[in-house]
């Protein structure tokens, strides 16, 4: 994936933040991009539908038409002639009919190749990602491991993950967002989503840093 570079500008913004060059780095090469496919918005299902269904209308009367004219009755003159200055005579297992028949069954086979495609389609509608936690965390991720490469703790008190408008984790991600370029540079409910499961995290690690205070030996 191609990196995610800011702009001057923003790489000074977040250096003042206190995000370290280390993390910046890896915030440009891996967490950004992840992040930017993720929240990459789709085109709307109903268009995608839309092109879907026209293809297979097109093929089911394309086949339609070859079957009409390969089982054409002696009954029905215009398609009887029609069948005969093919060459062979048209007739499904000779010469020009047999070409035809090939046809009709590779359009078959095309027909459900389509409807494959249009069942994999979602039911409802197509929910997008905006709300989604993933990119925090992968933000987040980032800045711990840049940190701890260059020798500090992985979460810097100044960029401790909180929904405050003010704090340097929300306008940290805001820079992130905006490098993206995403419609919105401030996604709350993306944010909130993380915090909840960053506050879990936080318990447990708590927990067992209390287990393993108790197990240790007494001098």
């Amino acid at each position: 994936m191609q990196p995610v570079r800011f702009t001057p500008q923003q790489h000074a913004e977040l250096l003042r933040l206190g995000v370290v060059d280390q993390a910046i780095v890896q915030l440009e090469t891996d967490a950004l991009p992840r992040a930017r496919e993720i929240l990459k918005r789709g085109p709307p299902k109903g268009a995608v539908l839309d092109e879907l269904a026209a293809v297979d209308k097109a093929l089911v009367v394309a086949r339609s038409a070859v079957e009409r004219l390969l089982n054409a009755k002696d009954s029905v003159p215009h398609l009887r002639e029609a069948r005969a200055r093919i060459h062979g005579g048209g007739y499904r297992h000779m010469f020009g009919g047999l070409r035809l028949d090939e046809t009709s069954k590779a359009l078959s086979v095309a027909i459900g190749v389509v409807a494959d495609a249009i069942a994999t389609l979602p039911a409802g509608p197509v929910r997008h990602q905006s709300a989604s936690p993933l990119p925090i965390k992968l933000i987040f991720s980032a800045v711990q491991f840049g940190s701890v490469l260059s020798g500090l703790e992985p979460v810097l008190p100044q960029l401790k993950p909180s929904m405050s408008p003010t704090s340097g984790f929300r306008q940290m991600v805001g820079i992130c967002y905006e490098a993206i370029g995403t419609a919105s540079t401030d996604p709350e409910r993306a944010i909130r989503a993380y915090l909840k499961q960053w506050r879990v995290l936080m318990q447990i690690a708590e927990s067992q840093s209390h287990l393993r205070t108790e197990r240790a030996p007494r001098t």
